[in-house]
């Protein structure tokens, strides 16, 4: 599937998994993961519990690399930011009609924009002029 039957913030179904599309080249998607409720859950405790313990530099660690959707359709789940380049698809992604609120789509470009962020160096270039 072409990259330009996707935009910024389109959700897409992935050998059972569902992701949001970030940006893209002709090599390299980006995509965020979402992740389901229980892992959600998992991964904002984990979060939580570092935080209490006044961790440093948790924005430079990939697992706590997320946001937390508002998106009625994906409410108690996270859009996991850490491992956001793959290869070309071996098979064909499903467009799920779903859209993103405003809101998750500005919390997903400030986390991949933000200073330290354990994106792939390209992404903040690819998504950089893109306006949500």
């Amino acid at each position: 599937m072409p990259t330009s039957l996707l935009l910024f913030g389109s959700v897409f179904l992935y050998k059972e998994s569902m992701y949001i599309y970030l940006a893209g080249t002709d090599e390299v998607w980006y995509a965020a993961k979402i992740l389901d409720k229980e892992q959600s859950v998992q991964v904002k405790r984990f979060t939580d519990s570092q935080i209490r313990k006044n961790r440093e530099n948790l924005r430079k660690d990939k697992i706590f690399c997320f946001v937390e959707l508002k998106t009625e359709e994906f409410k108690g789940r996270i859009a996991h930011l850490g491992e956001t380049e793959h290869d070309t698809w071996a098979e064909t992604p499903k467009i799920i009609e779903t859209g993103l609120d405003p809101e998750d789509l500005k919390s997903l470009k400030n986390e991949v924009m933000a200073e330290g962020a354990p994106v792939p160096f390209a992404l903040p270039k690819l998504i950089n002029d893109i306006p949500v």
